[in-house]
């Protein structure tokens, strides 16, 4: 297996080969960056990213370090490059007086063949000839199973053990894969999962079901990588695909979280969304092409884009959802929902009727002036959409549609601060806060089939329920 380290030229390398250098061997003390390299939670069998330790020559005097070395030297979890050459060992090492010098650092850790997550430790040990120095090296360790560009038929996974997956997979055309609650699923960069058959996910409240990208670690001294969009592909319902449930499920962090649907395919995948959180995609946290998408008290929040693009026809149905677009990564001008029966591709028009597209006790915030945008093909059948008991903004009218007598808008509060309890770049919490306008403002007509929020409270602990995905609920 082959691992890449960056390559780096050091100023040192030109400093050694000076005439003029004359290191001391002794009686020095070395700085570094951080007396411990830590690698949070580290999946078996996959590498993590670089980690750089910079070592400090604060001496007056240039140094030789006589020898820079892993403490474990039967161990291999641990790989370390020095000027340039990756090993274990490295000798005589020099630094000019008040220079550094940079330590590339990854772990790898083999299958633990177990459930639980296990400790490893190491240190990289600086000696001269009288005095050694230590950095401490650490990293948490959690076996996985991997799965590698593969077509997977009927089957059911578990939540015994992480999956990550490389080279993306698929649900092969006829094949049902479950997915146990508390399933979790990894994606490397790039990676996608293909569902031309169907997916059952069975997540519960406590234990949902969750795919997001496989890196754990920080790309800021206290925010993950699961914060930054754009990690991994996201999940794509082929044509064929039917029968689709994703209940009480995480999809986070990926380019497009769900897709379904392909042009020009005439065929309609169906997916039931219930409970889920859609969050923090890179291009849209929902794009449907002529299918059929049912989605019940869920939050779909921060897309660089798109919260939802639903084109080119298709069937949708939205009960009691939040959708938030207070994405930080790059402002869009676009309304973070579109419902259009066209879409250009390739510059060829494909247009398809939008039979369905209604949505009830939602709330539709963000930091466009527009929630919706219609797009109707200069030939197409009107588009059959219904906004009732909804929370939106407009700036101005929807495409020519009058959002003062439109009998497609019911019951709508606009332009209104949705005053949810924290929407801050890395630290969103999109239930509502105490004097939200949503408060008490939903139908009674979908208590039937929506008696609880997305976090299970119970939507007349007040005696009224309140838009959106989640139910104020008061401590006492």
């Amino acid at each position: 297996m082959k691992y890449f380290f960056p390559a780096v030229v050091f100023i040192l390398l030109f400093a050694a080969c000076s005439p003029d250098f004359q290191p001391v061997k002794s009686g020095y003390t070395l700085s570094f960056s951080s007396d411990t390299i830590s690698f949070d939670t580290v999946f078996s069998q996959t590498g993590t990213s670089t980690h750089v330790l910079k070592v400090y020559n604060k001496n007056e005097s240039d140094i030789e370090i006589s020898r820079i070395k892993l403490g474990k030297q039967t161990g291999k979890n641990f790989l370390i490059n020095v000027d340039g050459v990756s090993g274990q060992t490295f000798e005589n090492v020099r630094i000019r007086a008040n220079d550094s010098l940079f330590i590339f650092i990854k772990a790898y850790l083999p299958s633990n063949e177990a459930d639980s997550v296990m400790f490893v430790a190491d240190s990289l040990v600086f000696s001269n000839e009288n005095n050694e120095q230590f950095v401490h090296l650490v990293a948490w360790s959690e076996d996985v199973i991997l799965i590698d560009g593969e077509v997977l038929g009927t089957q059911t996974l578990t939540a015994d053990k992480p999956y990550v997956v490389f080279n993306s997979m698929m649900v092969d055309t006829g094949q049902v894969l479950t997915l146990n609650a508390g399933t979790r699923m990894y994606f490397h960069h790039k990676s996608r999962l293909y569902v031309a058959g169907t997916l059952i996910c069975n997540g519960t409240q406590d234990q949902p079901v969750q795919f997001m990208g496989d890196r754990l670690d920080y790309f800021l001294p206290d925010v993950k990588y699961n914060k930054l969009p754009g990690q991994w592909e996201g999940i794509w319902f082929f044509p064929e695909s039917r029968n689709n449930v994703l209940k009480n499920t995480i999809v986070a962090n990926a380019v497009i979280g769900i897709q379904a649907g392909a042009l020009p395919g005439t065929s309609q995948p169906d997916v039931l969304i219930d409970n889920a959180l859609i969050t923090n995609h890179s291009y849209a946290a929902l794009f449907a092409i002529n299918a059929k998408l049912k989605v019940y008290n869920s939050e779909i929040s921060n897309a660089g884009t798109y919260l939802a693009a639903l084109v080119v026809g298709g069937n949708y149905d939205g009960v009691h959802n939040t959708f938030a677009n207070y994405y930080y990564f790059g402002a869009s001008n676009e309304s973070p929902i579109l419902l259009s029966d066209n879409v250009i591709y390739n510059n060829v028009l494909y247009t398809a009727p939008l039979t369905r597209a209604h949505f009830y006790n939602c709330i539709f915030d963000g930091m466009q002036n527009n929630s919706v945008t219609l797009s109707k093909s200069s030939d197409g059948a009107a588009l059959q959409y219904l906004f009732s008991h909804c929370m939106m903004q407009y700036e101005k009218k929807i495409a020519g549609y009058d959002t003062v007598s439109n009998p497609n808008l019911v019951g709508i509060i606009w332009n209104e601060d949705a005053k949810f309890k924290k929407k801050e770049m890395y630290n969103f919490n999109y239930e509502l806060d105490t004097l939200s306008p949503a408060l008490n403002k939903a139908s009674l007509d979908y208590l039937h089939i929506l008696p609880t929020d997305r976090l299970g409270n119970s939507r007349l602990t007040d005696g009224f329920p309140d838009l959106g995905a989640y139910e104020r609920i008061e401590k006492k």
